[in-house]
């Protein structure tokens, strides 16, 4: 197992452990990655494809036994990744209040 590298630009070079684009298979490329949040454990990474432009987002986690990634597709660009990243997040109880509101006014119809 590689051990984690604990260098400004580590994050880098765990690139190639995500691999290629799930979509059209390209391989990613580190031009197309940029770091938008970490902590001392893991990096937060937006990658789009060179290829196809789908967008991805993944979680690089630097620990002491090695690399671990996760990531998932995002309609999100890294403009909307900041934007959002760090906001507040929605409790049950402002769905709740949201739905009974589109309900009560007949939003839909």
């Amino acid at each position: 197992m590689l051990q984690p590298d604990k260098s400004q630009d580590s994050w880098k070079n765990a690139l190639k452990f995500i691999g290629n684009c799930p979509l059209c298979n390209a391989e990613y490329r580190k031009g197309n990655a940029e770091l938008f949040d970490k902590n001392e454990t893991a990096n937060l990474v937006h990658i789009t494809c060179h290829k196809c432009k789908i967008n991805f987002v993944a979680a690089i986690f630097l620990l002491g036994q090695g690399i671990s990634t996760v990531g998932a597709l995002t309609d999100l660009n890294l403009a909307d990744i900041k934007k959002v990243h760090g906001q507040e997040s929605i409790t049950v109880d402002e769905v709740i209040e949201l739905h009974n509101l589109l309900k009560k006014q007949n939003f839909l119809n």
